[in-house]
């Protein structure tokens, strides 16, 4: 599939590599993986949070590429998130997990160009998280929000309640 619709200077075959190797590291993997959701162990809520939805047994569903148009006092706001993850118990809409996926190469291993890049990504973040909690009828801090760091391997929380 790729063969027909890249550049013919693409070199498919060390893309496929490199997306193998980025599916190796611990943190994406993690993120990427079902059973990640299906309690709130793992996730980055705050305790509060955590103890309240613990006893659950929850329901992950994906949604990918996730387009969303919604009115916030009285303003459009559009956008596309990469990742959404709602959670469900019971059927109903209990917390969501928003990731959104960044390759900047960039990025140096310290704490202060981390801090630089989550503060550059962090009204985007809160943008999608307000779409969220508008559009499921959910409280923020049952929302979390997390950069995923393709270069680096590594999922930072940009949430603002935790």
């Amino acid at each position: 599939i790729a063969a027909s619709i890249a550049p013919a200077s693409l070199d498919i075959d060390a893309c496929v590599k490199q997306f193998r190797t980025l599916l190796q590291r611990p943190e994406i993997a993690k993120v990427l993986s079902r059973s990640n959701y299906e309690t709130v162990d793992e996730l980055p809520f705050s305790p509060v949070i955590k103890a309240e939805l613990s006893g659950d047994r929850l329901e992950p569903e994906l949604f990918q590429e996730l387009r969303f148009s919604v009115i916030d006092s009285g303003q459009s706001m559009q956008g596309t998130i990469d990742r959404l993850i709602l959670l469900r118990s019971g059927g109903q809409v209990v917390a969501a997990e928003i990731l959104d996926f960044k390759t900047d190469a960039m990025l140096k291993d310290d704490d202060g160009s981390l801090h630089d890049l989550i503060a550059a990504y962090r009204d985007q973040m809160r943008a999608y998280a307000r779409a969220v909690s508008l559009m499921y009828r959910l409280p923020p801090d049952r929302i979390s929000t997390r950069l995923v760091l393709l270069s680096t391997g590594k999922v930072v929380d940009v949430s603002d309640s935790h």
